[in-house]
């Protein structure tokens, strides 16, 4: 729920994945696209990914090239 610019989400995690995920045996991702067309109308897209990093307490960049790109 909520409003641009701020939306806020929830979304339930298992007990199981939460365990898996802080173990080193999963991961909690964050991962998505944004896909625009500029002012002359040529299409882009770039993807974004985080990883929750349990050390941190707090989501950072995935290394993973292939979920972080631009074209």
């Amino acid at each position: 729920g909520g409003t641009w610019p701020h939306p806020v989400y929830a979304y339930p995690i298992s007990v199981e994945d939460w365990r898996a995920a802080s173990t080193g045996e999963g991961y909690l991702l964050l991962a998505g696209k944004v896909a625009y067309k500029d002012i002359f109308g040529k299409p882009h897209e770039t993807g974004f990914c985080w990883e929750y990093n349990f050390l941190l307490g707090a989501f950072v960049q995935s290394p993973n090239k292939e979920l972080n790109y631009q074209w």
